[in-house]
């Protein structure tokens, strides 16, 4: 929402709360005082405040890279000691009494 504040050729100024539609005013103003219409006025005021639109079809200008998300940490794996490939395999060794 934003309120714009327009000066009428009679010199009252007064201002509205607006929700611009298409970077235009979506509704008409008049002057509260001599009744003008003041909607080209309000036009013109969203035309300077409001970024250009972007034509259909065309990319946005580009604008600051979005941060990177941090990769979660890998977690660690530990694997058995495997025999090298063409080794014997290993021996099961008998328990120690106790």
């Amino acid at each position: 929402m934003l309120e714009i504040k327009v000066q009428c050729d009679c010199g009252q100024k007064f201002k509205f709360d607006v929700e611009p539609a298409g970077g235009r005013m979506p509704f008409g103003v008049n002057c509260p005082v001599c009744g003008a219409d003041g909607t080209s006025k309000a036009n013109e005021i969203l035309r300077r405040v409001l970024p250009p639109p972007v034509p259909a079809g065309a990319s946005q200008p580009p604008g600051p890279p979005a941060p990177a998300a941090a990769a979660p940490p890998r977690a660690r794996i530990t694997m058995p000691n495997r025999p090298a490939a063409g080794s014997p395999p290993a021996q099961a060794q008998p328990a120690e009494p106790n």
